[in-house]
């Protein structure tokens, strides 16, 4: 729970695991999944890299407008059974939810 950002009073959601067969060469999923991390520059947030901001205000303006992180992403899309769990903790660094 705490790996996904979710509160642990909440219903555990279902995480699902790949199953594998011919079609998929027994990986469980059938093709290959992006994960996205993409941040679109505003008149502020290009105002803020201009005058040198530290990465953290950065993020918390970008956050503020919407941006998604590439651990977002990649949240929903294991809550969506696209990707396994340990599929997103071998691309994206979770360190921080441990």
């Amino acid at each position: 729970m705490r790996l996904l950002g979710l509160d642990a009073d909440d219903t555990p959601p279902e995480i699902h695991k790949p199953g594998g067969c011919n079609k998929c060469h027994n990986s469980g999923y059938r093709g290959r999944v992006s994960l996205m991390e993409i941040l679109a520059f505003d008149d502020e947030l290009d105002e803020l890299v201009a005058r040198g901001v530290n990465r953290s205000q950065v993020k918390a303006r970008a956050l503020a407008g919407g941006f998604r992180t590439m651990l977002d992403d990649g949240i929903e899309r294991v809550l969506a059974g696209q990707i396994s769990l340990e599929s997103l903790m071998a691309t994206v660094d979770m360190s921080a939810r441990l």
